[in-house]
């Protein structure tokens, strides 16, 4: 399948901190805090002092995973801060992590500063890893290692051409599986349909409609109808909006993601610009590098011909160059 990165121009991040910056001074009661932003997120599905998973959290997680409601009964929120390793390892910090009965981990991350895939793909690979190893004993066998899945929610479209919203990725060779121990989910939010989501009993397209569209509050409303999740989701966000200093907390951080949006997409749109400019001088530069070369190695080369006694209209023919050039020579050497 072709992969084909769709981002946000510069106007669209642009249009959407100016309404950012609106929406601050003149507080709309219509909106709802952005759930895409992680920190409001996080306080959506993973506040619970129980830490047994919200039931939010576990409609979601059957939504995205496929898996039946049972499931993901009995999940656990773990620790989501890994230290670095004895030899001085980057200390990684996840959004929220989840363990199954069964063991499984599952990684949740809400990425909305829209990076390629191919970067995107690094660093979810390498928190996948140190997951999928985290906790291993000396001496413990290697069969004990559970099966690691990392979702990642974007604002990015990364197959444009699919109408499908989850893509999953897994270890696989000359058209077979490898191993099902590691699997990546990207969630592509920008292709949430309204219709679909308040219409339909898909509980994906209903989770996928409340990440995107849940700033109306009249929308999330709406979706709260279709299930205790969806309730609970709502209750949430809109308990959260409301809290002075949550909000102010909330409000920064969206800022911020935006502006390192913005600064991302100059880097990935300009600089390759100014880079091919730069290629561009260094070969032209190069090339009259060469052409003066060569032509101080062609009057040299007049030089010694008029020195042989040669005659000017010999030399010229010679060498390529004019008479005039060649008789400019001679006047020099004499």
């Amino acid at each position: 399948m072709e992969v084909r990165d769709e981002s946000p121009d510069l106007k669209e991040l642009t249009d959407a901190l100016e309404a950012l910056e609106a929406g601050r001074i003149r507080r709309d009661p219509s909106k709802l805090l952005n759930p895409r932003v992680d920190y409001v997120f996080k306080h959506i599905f993973g506040s619970d002092d129980s830490k047994s998973g919200s039931e939010a959290l576990r409609s979601l997680l059957s939504a995205v995973m496929e898996m039946p409601p049972e499931r993901v009964e009995g999940l656990k929120i773990r620790n989501s801060e890994f230290p670095g390793d004895s030899r001085g390892g980057k200390c990684i910090r996840l959004d929220l992590l989840v363990q199954l009965t069964d063991g499984m981990k599952i990684n949740v991350e809400m990425q909305v500063e829209g990076l390629a895939l191919d970067r995107q793909m690094k660093r979810v690979l390498f928190y996948l890893c140190r997951l999928f190893t985290a906790g291993r004993q000396a001496g413990l066998d290697y069969d004990d290692l559970r099966p690691t899945v990392s979702i990642v929610f974007t604002e990015r479209i990364h197959h444009p051409d699919d109408a499908e919203a989850v893509h999953v990725y897994r270890m696989r060779g000359m058209g077979e599986e490898l191993t099902d121990a590691l699997e990546v989910r990207i969630v592509e939010m920008k292709k949430a349909n309204l219709e679909k989501g308040l219409t339909t009993d898909d509980p994906l397209a209903g989770w996928l409609c409340f990440l995107e569209f849940g700033e109306g509050k009249e929308v999330a409303r709406m979706l709260a109808e279709k299930g205790p999740g969806f309730a609970q989701a709502f209750s949430r966000l809109d308990e959260l909006s409301f809290e002075d200093d949550e909000w102010v907390v909330a409000f920064e951080r969206e800022k911020a993601l935006l502006w390192e949006a913005m600064n991302r997409h100059y880097y990935e749109h300009h600089m390759e610009e100014e880079l091919a400019k730069a290629a561009a001088r260094a070969e032209k530069a190069v090339a009259e590098a060469t052409a003066e070369g060569r032509s101080e190695e062609r009057v040299e080369t007049i030089r010694r011909l008029l020195a042989l006694g040669l005659e000017t209209a010999v030399v010229a023919e010679g060498t390529g160059s004019t008479s005039e050039e060649v008789e400019r020579i001679r006047n020099e050497v004499r």
